[in-house]
């Protein structure tokens, strides 16, 4: 009796975990058709078993756009020029771990972007915030956003679920969800 509630212990837990580290989206049905005047970005997170119950805050241009849950994806509607993805996440007690990278959004084309998390990096972005003296320590973060080649994104999104969308007022970008 004692093992079978062992078992009926770690069943329940392995499926809580699972729960946390659904996107709460549709699954991937293919790209969006783009608008003439404005560019769409794919931001994604392939399955991993590492960190796979953490969402991570994603900003677009440094507003808050989203979270990105453990195979899932965002897109974004932006305009034309110049934006910076950046994705983060807290290793609590006032630590942030983040990511950013610089993209370049053309009109009518949709953009394809990765990011990879490194578990275990001895070497992370750390910025302890305190009341008394901001941010103090940043070192190398081994987590990157990465470009992807159209057909590569096409095949990793297709096992993936859309994210919810943070923030629906980004003033240079409008997140669209999955089904638009």
């Amino acid at each position: 009796m004692k093992k079978i509630m062992q078992r009926i212990m770690i069943l329940s837990a392995v499926a809580m975990l699972g729960a946390c580290a659904s996107a709460p989206g549709e699954k991937f049905a293919g790209l969006a058709p783009t608008v003439a005047d404005k560019g769409d970005v794919y931001l994604y997170r392939t399955k991993a078993f590492y960190a796979n119950g953490r969402a991570f805050d994603v900003q677009v241009d440094g507003q808050k756009a989203g979270e990105l849950f453990n195979a899932s994806y965002l897109r974004f509607r932006l305009d034309s020029g110049p934006h910076t993805l950046k994705v983060s996440y807290s290793l609590g007690l006032g630590v942030i771990r983040e990511t950013q990278e610089p993209v370049q959004v053309e009109a009518g084309k949709p953009i394809f972007y990765q990011y990879v998390f490194a578990p275990g990096s001895a070497k992370q972005t750390l910025i302890v915030a305190t009341p008394l003296i901001g941010s103090l320590v940043s070192l190398h973060n081994d987590d990157q956003i990465v470009l992807r080649e159209k057909s590569v994104a096409e095949t990793d999104l297709t096992t993936l679920n859309a994210a919810q969308a943070g923030a629906a007022n980004i003033p240079t970008a409008s997140p669209v969800k999955a089904s638009q």
